[in-house]
């Protein structure tokens, strides 16, 4: 964050070209962010990894208000050279609807972030949304009070009323804007052009929301068709292990890491080389493995969700009431999807099935056998008489 905030100090010392116009920017930023972090806390938000990203995010936005104000009070110094309170004042009227516009359409971004459906995702992505927010408008307020402030305290820079490079940028940038007010009819054709070509190299951009690119880790999961104890699936799992590791030199394998739990099945992990030794890439490592796997007792192995980066991973989801029915239509599609070009490792993903004993009491017999349903203590007198 502090590298970030003299960057950003650097570039408006660049572009303003005076130390007095970059120092209210400098001081308006980190204002902005000391006020995020009040607000944050009356929220009940932690400075976590996200919340911090949503900080560096902001920062980029949080400096354009101090700019603009900074910029829009200059020029009226230029105007009012012997007023600094009327030249601020005057400037921050003329941009402040400009301002407060512009963050609230920052803001209103956000916002499906902040108060719509409470899901895994959006929970994670509020403290984006939270850090950016409350950053735009606490820059916005510094804008409006806090700069106009310190310019009408602080010298004019003496690049007012001067030749230099910004200025000559300036008039060349007001010619061009000339210059489309008077062509309006080409400026128009200009633009639907430039839309249009656009378009050509839009329409060979890949869409793809998780990445196809090369990966050197493999994950093999599990499909377990019952219950069983550490002990099995530690046997199970070390027959797929040895025999990976008896085939390094074929499938380029780096190293193997395998873990087991009996709430969430057992997995083995598989790195290859990523090195001068890497010489075929990993998805036709995968799709050898995949042919030459052994079989195991406890349920069927295959390449899950987690590679991502060597293809491209689709989850159909069956939704109902009735588990039977939805078991059905489930064991209906794996074939159907299995017959599809280019599709692998289809398979239902329920976990490991459990299986379940019902045991049901006699009540006549087991009374007829001195046993009782109830507990020992709220009959002592009547298991006293045998």
């Amino acid at each position: 964050m502090r590298y970030v905030t003299w960057a950003i100090r650097l570039v408006v010392f660049l572009f303003l070209g005076d130390w007095r116009s970059t120092l209210i920017p400098a001081i308006a930023v980190p204002v902005s962010l000391i006020g995020t972090f009040v607000f944050m806390q009356f929220f009940g938000i932690t400075l976590n990894v996200l919340s911090m990203m949503g900080l560096l995010l902001g920062i980029g936005m949080v400096v354009d208000n101090a700019v603009v104000a900074v910029e829009s009070i200059y020029q009226q110094r230029e105007k009012f050279p012997g007023d600094p309170a009327k030249a601020s004042i005057v400037g921050v009227r003329q941009v402040a609807i400009a301002l407060s516009a512009g963050t609230l359409c920052h803001c209103i971004v956000f916002l499906p972030n902040i108060f719509g459906q409470r899901n895994f995702i959006s929970i994670y992505l509020s403290h984006v949304a939270f850090a950016i927010t409350i950053s735009l408008l606490a820059s916005w307020l510094v804008a409006v009070s806090l700069v106009p402030m310190l310019s009408a305290r602080i010298a004019a820079p003496k690049f007012i009323q001067q030749e230099s490079v910004i200025s000559r940028w300036v008039r060349r940038y007001e010619a061009f804007v000339r210059w489309t007010l008077e062509h309006r009819g080409k400026t128009v054709f200009a633009g639907f052009l430039l839309l249009a070509v656009s378009m050509v190299p839009a329409k060979f951009v890949k869409f793809d929301m998780f990445p196809s690119g090369e990966t050197r880790r493999l994950n093999l999961n599990y499909q377990i068709n019952g219950n069983y104890r550490l002990e099995e699936l530690e046997r199970n799992v070390l027959v797929i292990e040895k025999w990976l590791l008896a085939h390094k030199d074929q499938f380029e394998i780096r190293s193997v890491y395998s873990y087991i739990s009996e709430d969430f099945g057992p997995g083995t992990d598989i790195l290859l080389y990523d090195d001068a030794r890497a010489k075929r890439p990993s998805t036709e490592i995968m799709e050898e493995i995949r042919k030459q796997l052994p079989k195991i007792a406890i349920g069927t192995v295959g390449f899950g969700f987690q590679n991502r980066g060597t293809g491209n991973a689709m989850q159909i989801t069956v939704q109902g009431d009735s588990n039977e029915v939805l078991h059905g239509v489930a064991d209906a599609l794996i074939p159907v999807l299995s017959r599809v070009k280019g599709v692998r490792d289809a398979r239902l993903d329920e976990g490991s099935a459990n299986r379940e004993i019902s045991v049901r009491v006699d009540r006549s017999r087991a009374a007829y056998y001195g046993f009782s349903a109830y507990p020992y203590s709220e009959f002592p007198a009547a298991i006293a008489t045998y």
